[in-house]
Order: C-alpha cells, then sequence, then structure tokens
C-alpha cells in the first residue's frame, strides 16, 4: 500500500511539474506578437506628432512602444543567411544576443562602431554579436568590413526570405539601424536606436546604455 502512495505521489509531482513548464511555455509573449498588436495605434499616434512637428511626443512615444511593448518579449525564430554556413537560423545562437540590423543606406556612425568593436572584442566568448544586413551577400561582405571579425554577419533578402513576415517586423517596424539585447532565452533586455530619425528622439549616453545592457545579460 505504501508503494502505491508513493508512485501516485511521483506520479502527481511530474504531472504538476509538467503543467508548470507548459505554463511557462504558453505565458510567454513574443515580439512578433508585441509587433502585430500594438504597431499600428503607435504608428496612428506618431503619424499624428510627425505632422505636427511635435518630435518630443514621437521620441515619447516611440520609447513608449519599446519600454512597454517589446521590452521583456521573446524574440522569435527566424530564417537567416550567414557567412557561417552551419547556421540557418536565429536558434542556432545559443549564446545571449547583440543583434544589429542595417542596411547599407543607413549604417551606425564610426563611434558607435568603435564602442560596438570594443564589446565585441570583449566578450564574444559568452555572447554572441550579430550583424544583419538587409542585401545580398557581396554587398554584406563590403559592409562588414568595420567590423571586428568575431562579428557573426548575416544577410537578408526580405523578397526571398521565407519568414518574410518576421523580417518585415525587424526592419520596417522599428527601422534601421536597431540594436537588439537578448538573454539567452531570447527574453529582450534593451532596444537601442543608434542614430536619430528626428532632433532629440533618442537623447541617451550610447556607451553607457550599451554597456547597462550586456551587464543585464
Amino acid at each position: 500500500m505504501k508503494s502505491f502512495f508513493c508512485i501516485c505521489f511521483i506520479l502527481l509531482s511530474v504531472h504538476e511539474f509538467s503543467a508548470q513548464d507548459e505554463l511557462s511555455i504558453s505565458s510567454k509573449v513574443y515580439f512578433s506578437e508585441q509587433i502585430a498588436t500594438n504597431i499600428n495605434a503607435y504608428k496612428y499616434k506618431i503619424g499624428k506628432a510627425k505632422a505636427a512637428q511635435d518630435f518630443k511626443r514621437v521620441a515619447q512615444l516611440y520609447n513608449e512602444f519599446i519600454n512597454k511593448k517589446l521590452i521583456d518579449s521573446y524574440l522569435d525564430d527566424f530564417n537567416i543567411n550567414c557567412f557561417d554556413r552551419r547556421k540557418n537560423n536565429l536558434s542556432d545562437f545559443d549564446k545571449p544576443l547583440v543583434l544589429l540590423t542595417y542596411a547599407d543606406w543607413c549604417a551606425p556612425l564610426e563611434d558607435e562602431m568603435e564602442i560596438l568593436n570594443r564589446h565585441i572584442k570583449m566578450s564574444h566568448g559568452k555572447i554572441d554579436f550579430l550583424v544583419l544586413i538587409w542585401h545580398d551577400k557581396k554587398q554584406a561582405r563590403k559592409l562588414a568590413k568595420p567590423f571586428y571579425k568575431k562579428a557573426e554577419i548575416l544577410y537578408v533578402n526580405e523578397l526571398r526570405n521565407r519568414d518574410e513576415h518576421m523580417v518585415r517586423m525587424l526592419k520596417h517596424a522599428l527601422g534601421v539601424p536597431t540594436l537588439i539585447i537578448t538573454n539567452s532565452d531570447r527574453k529582450i533586455i534593451d532596444i537601442l536606436k543608434l542614430t536619430a530619425s528626428f532632433p532629440n528622439l533618442f537623447e541617451y549616453n550610447f556607451e553607457k546604455r550599451m554597456a547597462q545592457a550586456i551587464n543585464k545579460i
């Protein structure tokens, strides 16, 4: 009889832990969900603020969108093209991420690249630094030259990518260049805009903010 109760207790415990695991997974809020649910409302408000040339309001809305809706969500997995041919999806990287997205027509400033390269040199052993370039492989090789060699270079043609919906969200919802920092579970710790689209839109010390975000990983 005692062994019967022991078996029942073990089975109930396993069921309880499984239920907790399922609840933990289901409670995750993903980046794509937050974009899909909230972007149109924010675009409307930001559009009105732009039209009124109320750039302080634009900054407030943009930062509110990032801080309240995107930070603490989980970055979705998606298909990539990487110079390292063994890696075909974002999930192939298992360390915390520092993901920079940019295009040839809008690159980070030189001093920002220097700060990024400094962090790559110091932390590439424990953090995956990804540079995602919106272009073909040939152009990506040219644009990758300013980055320290330990950066992983990704390139995406959004019209040919099988996860084009995710690609569009990364590029068009946040614009370029953008820096997304996650922990190893892909939970977003911080999102930084590297250059200002409007006067005084992002007023923060990039070097300090970058160091603070990495220290949270």
